[in-house]
């Protein structure tokens, strides 16, 4: 249990937690207020809450950091394709990307650290690939697998790497505009989505504020809580859906 815990914090900073924490805590409680008009089922609730929006959270920082990261490694293989056209070694071309790095993103960015660490274990007799792969894995970066993917294949079978780079790193332009283009083609879909998730609760508040004797067989008899029970559940199913229709990847 508390090695759950502490895997599902790691992503969050002290304010974070504490942020989060309440947050899918009031969430949850207000969830189950509306659906069952009870402080025992609220409090129930707040459990589950907290948990499904410290991952929702967790999914949601992890993703912005790929996409800050893929940007970010976008510019820095275009500027490391350059340097090797211009006939730069590799491992010189890595050195100027790594400063050139550390210039546009500052030092404590990611993209900064992994070509740091790069170049030092070139420094030390290690495969380039190799030194790829391992940041690839820490990043969990498809577009870093692939570059280290391109220098295993042109080192095993002699071809020209100047224009495999080349190759490579317009396809991770391309693969990155596309994807901007899908996100900025499906944002009215994203914002409709989240009205969407709202539109249900908006209905049972007003029914209950306007009208408290309608939906009072739903909150009174055993038959009615199973009701809303159902509907509860088709609700985050419904959502977890939509979710997923909306996160399309290439």
């Amino acid at each position: 249990m508390r090695k759950w815990f502490k895997s599902l914090i790691s992503s969050f900073n002290k304010k974070e937690i504490i942020i989060y924490t309440f947050t899918g805590g009031v969430l949850g409680f207000s969830i189950g207020y509306v659906f069952y008009k009870s402080v025992f089922f609220s409090c129930l609730l707040m459990i589950p809450g907290i948990y499904i929006y410290l991952k929702l959270k967790q999914k949601e920082l992890s993703d912005k950091r790929k996409l800050k990261l893929s940007a970010e490694f976008r510019e820095c293989s275009e500027i490391l394709s350059s340097y090797i056209n211009a006939g730069y070694s590799v491992e010189n071309a890595f050195l100027i990307c790594s400063r050139e790095a550390e210039r546009l993103f500052g030092k404590e960015a990611e993209i900064s650290i992994g070509f740091k660490e790069i170049v030092a274990g070139i420094r030390m007799n290690k495969p380039v690939e190799v030194l790829l792969e391992t940041f690839a894995e820490t990043s969990g970066l498809a577009e870093i697998m692939s570059l280290a993917e391109v220098f295993s294949i042109a080192k095993r079978t002699g071809g020209d790497l100047k224009e495999i780079i080349d190759r490579t790193v317009n396809v991770i332009r391309e693969k990155s505009e596309l994807m901007d283009e899908i996100r900025n083609m499906t944002a009215a879909k994203r914002y409709e989505q989240k009205i969407m998730n709202i539109l249900p609760f908006a209905v049972i508040i007003y029914i209950n504020l306007t009208q408290s004797d309608f939906l009072n067989i739903m909150y009174e008899q055993v038959a009615g809580r199973i009701v809303m029970s159902i509907c509860l559940i088709m609700f985050i199913i419904s959502y977890f859906i939509s979710r997923k229709m909306m996160n399309i990847e290439l």
